[in-house]
């Protein structure tokens, strides 16, 4: 069974990635930073010309890590503009989820960092951005705002956001 599983989730993959590779001017697989709130590692995967899963890692060596995860959906050139650097921008939307854990003893209670090392935060995010794609380099600009709920260890309204780059294999 287990092999059956693998077989069809690697025959998918190969397929999608043949088939949307040649929808897009970009690889279907960027791989950047991000920074603002969190600055972390970021890496985007297109599951169609209008769906893509993001995600990213960020760590603060006296505080937390971070991982985020989210799944897009884009809305292609809603510029309907003859000039070539706003009809590369595509409008994106999309739900995801953030994951932290303290790496040290803390004072006080945050958003998503408890007071003790290895504490777990847990957060909805809701990501809203524009990204410019343009054809040559294979490279993708972004800015976002993400407002989020923390839901573990307390509720309350998170907002993050950045401005990121991420080049496409």
């Amino acid at each position: 069974m287990k092999k059956l599983f693998f077989s069809t989730v690697l025959g998918f993959l190969v397929f999608t990635s043949t088939q949307f590779a040649h929808a897009r001017t970009n690889g279907i697989f960027g791989l950047g930073v991000v920074v603002g709130g969190p600055t972390a590692i970021t890496g985007k995967y297109w599951l169609s010309r209008e769906a893509a899963i993001d995600g990213g890692l960020a760590f603060s060596f006296s505080d937390y890590v971070l991982l985020y995860g989210d799944y897009l959906v884009h809305y292609p050139r809603p510029f309907k503009n003859s000039d070539p650097f706003f009809s590369n921008i595509d409008f994106y939307m999309g739900v995801g989820a953030n994951l932290v854990v303290t790496t040290n003893d803390r004072s006080n209670n945050d958003n998503y960092l408890g007071k003790k090392s290895g504490s777990v935060g847990l957060g909805v995010r809701v990501p809203f951005g524009l990204e410019w794609q343009p054809a040559d380099p294979p490279i993708g600009v972004f800015v976002e705002i993400v407002p989020g709920i923390s839901v573990i260890p307390a509720t309350s309204v998170v907002v993050q956001g950045g401005l990121g780059i991420r080049y496409y294999f």
